[in-house]
């Protein structure tokens, strides 16, 4: 799904991997599919990028805090995502992202 140089790729009806569109060339970390559908990427550039529904498109959402490296994240009951960075633990909701 994710990769060195910001390459997304996408297990595509589980026999083909699809080349996705990236808007970074950063290495990404850790890719998460929410409860509604939609895919978020770490970044090492301190983003996250906030795909669609399908996967195909994304969209860089800054951290909160610009100096933070995401390294892990995860997807609470309430819905909102718990984020481990090089500067600590950080909690925004869904609607914190575009």
């Amino acid at each position: 799904m994710h990769g060195l140089q910001g390459n997304i790729f996408r297990f595509k009806n589980g026999s083909i991997w699809e080349k996705i569109d990236s808007p970074t060339n950063a290495i990404l970390h850790r890719g998460l599919q929410l409860k509604d559908g939609r895919v978020v990427i770490a970044s090492g550039a301190g983003e996250l990028l906030l795909g669609n529904g399908e996967g195909r498109l994304f969209q860089v959402e800054p951290l909160l805090e610009k100096a933070a490296v995401p390294t892990d994240f995860w997807q609470s009951e309430d819905g909102s995502l718990l984020i481990t960075t090089d500067r600590g633990v950080f909690r925004i909701t869904l609607d914190e992202l575009n």
